[in-house]
This record gives structure tokens, sequence and C-alpha cells, in this order.
């Protein structure tokens, strides 16, 4: 049974998730004229080679944001690079480096509140995984354009309102989430 919840998951060639991505993505893309598969395209494939690296490297990996709807069928809705302890960094930090969303929000209306309720689940779900497997002082998420930015900022005055004990700011196109005092060590 579904419970709505958007999760994120590091997608490897045991649990097969990225294909699964891919199959569901590319019935979207052809739903429409419009699709826009060259931005895919080179994305995906490189997505696709992280994915199904064996053995996978615990410092990075793509990972997939879904949710399970009645009846079991998966619904992709995201994926994000990920990479943790950053050769170079003086602590540890876990950073969304780049993220793709559905396809489908690129050639159908859709309510704005939708891509909000992706990019929070993308930040709660990272910030789980810097308390969880990842363990980070911080937590850093690409914002590559101007609507990234918008709702990184949505999402995070309403995680902050809810979990005051992170703290958000916005450096030049990164979202900054500090987690240094939920005692998390590097």
């Amino acid at each position: 049974m579904g419970d709505g919840k958007l999760r994120l998951e590091r997608a490897t060639p045991e649990n097969r998730l990225f294909s699964e991505l891919d199959q569901q993505w590319r019935e979207q893309l052809g739903l429409s004229e419009d699709a826009p598969e060259d931005y895919y395209r080179p994305m995906m494939q490189h997505a696709s080679r992280i994915a199904t690296e064996s053995p996978q490297d615990p410092r990075y990996g793509i990972f997939i944001l879904s949710e399970r709807q009645d009846g079991g069928q998966r619904i992709f809705e995201g994926l994000v690079h990920i990479n943790h302890a950053f050769p170079g960094s003086q602590y540890a930090i876990v950073r969304m480096v780049w993220n793709l969303i559905a396809p489908r929000y690129q050639f159908e209306d859709f309510r704005p509140e939708q891509l909000a309720r992706i990019k929070t689940a993308f930040i709660m779900e990272g910030l789980a995984l810097c308390i969880r497997d990842m363990p980070s002082h911080e937590l850093k998420v690409y914002l590559g354009n101007a609507i990234d930015r918008e709702y990184a900022a949505i999402a995070a005055a309403f995680i902050e309102s809810q979990y005051p004990e992170y703290k958000f700011a916005v450096r030049g196109s990164w979202l900054h989430v500090a987690v240094q005092h939920l005692g998390v060590g590097a």
C-alpha cells in the first residue's frame, strides 16, 4: 500500500531502480512532441554509468526520489547525483550536485506545489542521509537556475518553520543546510 511519502534511495545494479526509472521516463518522453529528450539523454547516460558501477563507491552515487502508490506501483519523481566527503573539503558534506525531475513536469501543466513537494523531499531526504548513512556537518544542494532557487527558498522556509533546528542559507548557486548542531561527526 502506498503511503504517499517521497523517499530517496540509492540506485544500484542489484536493485535496478535506475532501469525502472529510465523506462518510466522514456514512456513520459514519448507522450509529447514537446518533450525535451535532448536535454535528458546526456544526463541520463551519465546517471546510468554511475548507477550501474559495480562495486558502488560509498562516497557518491545516483539516488532516486520515488513514492509507492496504492497497489505497489512506484512513481519516479526525480533523481539526484550525491557525493559525500568530497576530496579537499575540510569536513564531511553531503552535496546534491545535480538533479533531474520527471520529464512530465517539462511539458505538462502542473501545480507549483508539486515541484515544491519534490524539492522539499530532496532536502529532507538529504538531511536524513547526513544523519543516518553519510554523517556530515552540512547538506549542500546545487541550485542550477532561478526556478531551482525559488523552489528551494519555498522548501527551506517550510522546513525551517517545522524544524527550527535546521539553519538554511543560499550562497551563490548553493543552498546550505547546517547540521553541525545535531552532533554529527565528520
